[in-house]
């Protein structure tokens, strides 16, 4: 899949090759996107400076102070365009909008200054504008710029980045608002995004040719690139055989629970603990300890270069411990070697291996320090409380809310909390009325009056709930998802990533990819989820029977545990699944996502 990130780089140099010489802009969203399509290094050589975060204020950066014959003289950039990497969103839009007028408006300052008394009425300096639309520009975006006054200064393109390979079996449109923007504000526009996408994939590997969902939005999705295939001429003379044998889409809402459970595998505590994005891994120095750097340093490390980490990644925290320590007599072992190599040959054999070990060991020291360093997490006394709130509501135990309010009263992270709370009210029903209107008290008195716009953005979705009817028992009992205690000589299953709960979603994925009567399943199952199933086919050439890749889309993110267990299934049903999302996620993402900024309100414009 690494083609698609290939085409995406290769238009954007196209495009930027276009434009005459000016400053670029990202909305901070696309940063880490465009970073992975075309590193900043190769970016630079076709603007002037540095990308910059777009932000409602034009500032322009400090110039550089040069030595010149005794005196210090200012180098100032000279541009003659701005550049505008964004998504069509409201809040892009008005950003945009915030800066344009902004720039122009200290334009207009600096030429009355530069003309002094002279000035008069005075244009300020003509500039191009030019806004990149990830994928495309829409109606709604032109409207919003219309309204704003700008859209008469713009040069518009579009760039079709579409899903790009995080890993091996992970792609991701690197779109964290999605979820926000099609529950909060009912602004799908992040659906027709992924079927771009999904078309992408079809014109380099062939029509898929099932496709199946669960869910409201999944059966857009599927409606749609059916569509969008039909109408495609090029898709509809394609010889390429079919690469893909199935497309399985499911919508969050479908299954809350599984990301906002702590991810208790080795790469989901990481991802708790440091955060993890684009594969990538901000790291202090103090940590991994590496030469030469200062132990202040934040140091990003991609995770795939970190040998034997594709071992440990999908691991329990719990059993990291001893497969590091069964590496490590390994490693043992092997210089032990040296005690027993007698020979000219043989020494020169040993030395071949030995730099090896010295690898392995030098591995084995990096995830010693990170499990360390995750270690200070699980062991402290919330980390604790935390989980045992997880276990109280997926065994369907009346949960005591007493620890939540001890969490508030601590003031532990207002996401935290909310985090709690949303799980217990996705598994329990609710809060009963009288109790959660005492917690919603006590969140504003420790929070700040800021907290009920978030804590509404969830009752809103859905999330934070006040009653007392569960749905969850029903479901959890229907599709046998446990928890049931690891049996440590029993085979591996999805249940495993979560010490013993099997997700939901990974469940509903596991029966879909089983069967083609979507009716029978429905009845059986999947009537118990949220959200209707949907099923259809394209015509495509014939496929070869041994393909044994199937697309698992997520719309609204994914969490690393779920596509942990997604590679346990594969391995048990010899299937090849390869997972998309919008975005990858986990609890603490997902109520962040629905914070409400009060210093830009999604619903007015940025600029006065």
């Amino acid at each position: 899949m690494n083609d698609l990130k290939v085409q995406a780089s290769r238009e954007l140099k196209e495009i930027l090759q276009g434009i005459p010489e000016g400053r670029l802009f990202i909305e901070p969203s696309l940063a880490v996107v465009i970073e992975e399509v075309t590193p900043g290094k190769e970016v630079k050589s076709f603007i002037v400076g540095h990308p910059e975060a777009l932000t409602p204020k034009d500032v322009v950066p400090k110039a550089k102070e040069k030595q010149k014959g005794g005196k210090v003289t200012r180098s100032e950039h000279q541009w003659s365009s701005y550049i505008y990497l964004v998504r069509p969103t409201l809040r892009s839009m008005n950003t945009l909008a915030c800066h344009i007028h902004s720039s122009k408006d200290r334009l207009l300052a600096a030429e009355r200054a530069r003309m002094g008394p002279r000035a008069g009425n005075i244009e300020p300096p003509t500039l191009d504008y030019h806004v990149i639309f990830v994928p495309r520009d829409t109606l709604f975006a032109q409207e919003v710029l219309i309204e704003h006054g700008v859209m008469d200064h713009l040069t518009m393109h579009s760039l079709h980045i579409g899903f790009l390979a995080y890993d091996e079996d992970l792609l991701s449109l690197g779109n964290p608002e999605s979820l926000r923007e099609c529950t909060l504000y009912d602004d799908e526009t992040s659906l027709f995004h992924m079927v771009l996408g999904l078309l992408k994939i079809q014109h380099l590997y062939g029509v898929i040719p099932i496709l199946k969902g669960k869910g409201t939005r999944a059966g857009r999705i599927i409606e749609n690139l059916v569509r969008e295939t039909k109408a495609s001429t090029e898709l509809q003379d394609s010889a390429i055989p079919p690469q893909v044998a199935e497309l399985i889409v499911i919508d969050r809402k479908c299954d809350y629970v599984s990301p906002l459970l702590t991810q208790i595998t080795y790469e989901g505590l990481l991802d708790e603990v440091f955060g993890i994005e684009n594969n990538k891994m901000a790291v202090s120095n103090s940590i991994i300890e590496q030469k030469g750097r200062p132990a202040t340093d934040m140091i990003n490390y991609r995770l795939s270069t970190f040998q034997l980490y594709d071992q440990f990644r999908d691991l329990l925290f719990s059993d990291l411990g001893e497969v590091i320590q069964a590496k490590g007599r390994s490693v043992q072992e092997g210089y032990d070697k040296r005690n027993e190599v007698e020979t000219i040959q043989e020494v020169k054999t040993y030395m071949g291996e030995f730099k090896g070990f010295r690898e392995l060991h030098a591995s084995l020291q990096v995830h010693l320090s990170l499990a360390t360093a995750v270690r200070g997490l699980t062991s402290s006394l919330p980390f604790k409380e935390r989980i045992d709130i997880e276990h109280m509501t997926l065994a369907g135990n009346e949960v005591d809310l007493a620890l939540v309010e001890d969490m508030i009263a601590s003031l532990q992270p207002l996401e935290n909390v909310l985090r709690i709370i949303s799980l217990i009210c996705v598994t329990r029903g609710g809060i009963k009325p009288k109790r959660y209107a005492q917690l919603r008290l006590m969140i504003e008195q420790a929070y700040g009056y800021e907290s009920l716009f978030t804590l509404t953005n969830l009752e809103r979705v859905g999330l934070v709930t006040s009653g007392n009817k569960s749905h969850f028992d029903r479901v959890r009992k229907t599709f046998d998802l446990g928890p049931d205690a690891p049996d440590p000589s029993a085979p591996k299953t999805p249940a495993y990533v979560f010490g013993g709960y099997y997700p939901l979603s990974v469940k509903i994925a596991e029966l879909m990819s089983a069967t083609t009567d979507m009716k029978a399943l429905e009845d059986r199952h999947l009537k118990a989820v949220p959200g209707g199933p949907s099923i259809m086919r394209q015509q495509a050439p014939a496929a070869d029977d041994t393909i044994k890749m199937k697309i698992v889309l997520f719309v609204g993110g994914v969490c690393t545990a779920e596509v942990a267990a997604l590679r346990i299934l594969g391995q048990l049903t010899n299937t090849e699944f390869l997972v998309a999302s919008t975005h990858v996620t986990n609890g603490f993402r997902l109520v962040k996502s629905f914070f409400q900024d009060l210093d830009q309100p999604m619903d007015k414009p940025v600029h006065k």
